[in-house]
């Protein structure tokens, strides 16, 4: 089973953000990856109808018999990650945990940003984890979904990105926040123009890179780690294969993504 591949799951390009993270982290293990891009954006959606969207990803990849699975979407962990556990046997993760513990240890002045989906902000469960670990911690939330839709359509960059990055995060940068958790995995992808525009002081927190190590430590755990590396990486949509070889390539610095179309679930 070690020489089994992970699966990733997401609404469409975010979690090549994890996936670049593991590739680095753990380079001797095999991926599959979907992206949902004909069904997303998913925080714009009703939890439940994520809650089973998910499942459709994580039986696509049970069936193609992966040893791990990563939902690398926050909205994705909300809604389903819970009934994934209690349904399959394998390591499940979500990212939103790692996120909340970086970020709780990142803040030095109390002040924190949140940037997410509707579908996360709505469900309070950053805020509520974050208070959790500590009380004295003032969050400033912003849902971001046009900053999910600049991922989509593949603009990583550019005087629009610049643009549009200033005006969604402007209330939370005057509220002076000294950390700012990247709350869907699309967001590290614009991780240089939020940065740019947030300013050097402000550290960025993202989620997917805690998230990695821990299912580094899981699989070591249990003595999954594979010992060489066999075959090649393969990324499944239910949209265009062509654009997100495009932006896969781009992001992951690859010359060549193997990406098949999938129609799942009637997507």
């Amino acid at each position: 089973m070690n020489n089994q591949a992970i699966g990733l799951i997401d609404s469409g390009y975010g979690g090549l953000s994890l996936a670049k993270e593991l590739k680095r982290l753990l380079p001797l293990e095999t991926l599959l990856y979907f992206g949902d891009n004909a069904r997303a954006p998913y925080g714009n959606q009703e939890l439940s109808q994520v809650e089973v969207m998910i499942h459709q990803l994580a039986d696509f990849l049970i069936e193609e018999g992966v040893k791990a699975i990563v939902v690398a979407c926050n909205t994705g962990t909300v809604a389903a990650l819970d009934s994934l556990v209690k349904r399959w046997d394998i390591p499940i993760l979500g990212v939103i945990d790692g996120g909340v513990e970086a970020a709780v240890q990142t803040t030095q002045n109390k002040k924190m940003g949140l940037i997410a989906t509707r579908g996360t902000i709505e469900s309070q469960v950053y805020p509520q984890k974050i208070k959790a670990l500590d009380p004295d911690i003032i969050i400033y939330e912003k849902a971001c979904p046009h900053l999910v839709d600049l991922v989509e359509s593949g603009q990583l960059s550019g005087v629009k990105v610049d643009s549009l990055v200033a005006s969604q995060l402007e209330p939370i940068k005057q509220a002076g926040v000294d950390s700012l958790i990247l709350g869907c995995t699309h967001f590290p992808l614009l991780s240089q123009p939020i940065q740019k525009y947030m300013g050097s002081a402000v550290s960025l927190v993202d989620p997917g890179v805690n998230t990695i190590q821990e299912l580094a430590n899981q699989l070591k755990d249990l003595d999954l780690l594979a010992e060489e590396r066999q075959g090649e990486d393969l990324y499944y949509t239910s949209g265009d294969p062509l654009a997100f070889a495009r932006l896969a390539s781009q992001w992951l610095a690859l010359e060549d993504v193997q990406v098949s179309e999938i129609n799942i679930g009637g997507a």
